[in-house]
């Protein structure tokens, strides 16, 4: 996270913020949502992280699996969002690059979330 922050000048808030959907390593750049004034904005991926991040992802795609085979791997969206699409919160696009080492229970629909 420290080498993503300080290669692509990102705030901490939108590093811990970042989805999978936000990053597009081909073409090495990420999407910041809602960054400052509230607006989206694009920033580059530096090439020395491409391979990293790659890496980390994969990793990511095979924890997401095995939480999936639990019934759990659901992503916390905004509740209009949820409830307008009620199966994409489990899709691996949605979840977090950075998930919380913790899982805890989303109050408003009983699922549990990282």
């Amino acid at each position: 996270m420290a080498s993503l922050i300080y290669g692509t000048r990102l705030r901490v808030m939108e590093c811990v913020s970042l989805r999978v959907l936000d990053v597009d390593v081909s073409l090495k750049r990420i999407v910041v949502r809602s960054g400052n004034g509230a607006k989206d904005r694009i920033t580059l991926l530096p090439q020395n992280l491409s391979g990293p991040f790659q890496q980390h992802l994969l990793t990511r795609v095979t924890q997401h699996q095995r939480e999936r085979l639990r019934g759990a791997g659901f992503a916390p969206l905004l509740h209009a969002l949820a409830r307008k699409y009620p199966n994409v919160t489990q899709a691996f696009k949605w979840q977090y690059v950075f998930p919380s080492t913790v899982e805890q229970r989303d109050p408003a629909t009983q699922r549990m979330v990282r």
